[in-house]
């Protein structure tokens, strides 16, 4: 029998062959044996890795510029995770060199993973403060930003920059 699952996308609604949708939760993630289904897993997990260590990075520096010293507790208490799962998203941010963990457990980031946790950041920021300027309330705007922030491309990031910064510009005049 052949089967959909359908995601809620942004832009509305995706169905794809039940047979080529990765469930990350299920114990046994067998490989694909059909060509050219595992370049498409791998390109899955590569991009819920990319998101997730955006994720991590990002709170890392937000905790480093509020508190100073971070370590993986904060983080837990940060993003509301289990302790499991942030171990292990340290672990692989370690291994790809993305963090260092010192000898007490703190956490610095890398130059790798500071880049990337600065522009995911800067994102963050803009997204935020263009959503205030449209009258969303601040905590929703925040919310959105976080969600927004991963898939917006750099010409449509460039086109909301500037209209903040016309708008920014206007509000100074008025």
């Amino acid at each position: 029998m052949f089967q959909l699952v359908c995601f809620n996308k942004l832009s509305g609604i995706a169905c794809i062959p039940r047979e080529n949708v990765v469930f990350y939760n299920k114990p046994n993630r067998r490989a694909f044996s059909a060509p050219g289904r595992e370049s498409r897993r791998q390109e899955a997990d590569t991009m819920q890795i990319h998101q997730s260590a955006e994720d991590y990075l990002e709170t890392i520096l937000m905790l480093n510029q509020r508190m100073g010293r971070v370590r993986s507790i904060d983080v837990v208490n940060e993003l509301g995770y289990t302790k499991a799962s942030v171990s292990i998203a340290m672990k692989k941010l370690r291994e790809n060199g993305y963090i260092a963990v010192d000898g007490e457990g703190n956490l610095t980031l890398l130059e790798p993973g500071r880049e990337i946790a600065e522009r995911i950041y800067s994102r963050h920021r803009l997204l935020t403060h263009f959503f205030v300027q449209l009258g969303v309330d601040e905590e929703v705007a925040a919310e959105d930003a976080c969600k927004a922030e991963h898939i917006l491309s750099e010409q449509t990031l460039e086109k909301i920059r500037e209209y903040a910064l016309l708008h920014d510009a206007q509000d100074s005049v008025k």
